[in-house]
């Protein structure tokens, strides 16, 4: 979630002012940024569930949040290509 934050803030201020990235490039980034705290935040309140109600086996679903974040919070696909 560190990361996400540190990102945005990163897209907020440096990619905006420095850069000055479209706003449909910014508008990419801003979602990225939402997917990602989205995940984190989901991984957390997994978690927090598996501890108060003792699952232990939860990797699965923390890998499959940690897949969805890569996917949709990190790669930039051109399709046109």
């Amino acid at each position: 979630m560190v990361i996400a934050i540190a990102l945005g803030a990163m897209g907020a201020h440096y990619l905006k002012e420095n850069l000055q990235l479209p706003a449909d490039k910014l508008d990419s980034w801003k979602t990225g940024v939402f997917y990602q705290i989205t995940h984190s935040l989901s991984i957390f309140i997994v978690l927090l569930l598996a501890t108060a109600f003792k699952i232990d086996k939860v990797g699965a679903v923390i890998n499959l949040f940690l897949l969805g974040m890569l996917l949709f919070s990190g790669i930039d696909i051109p399709f046109d290509a």
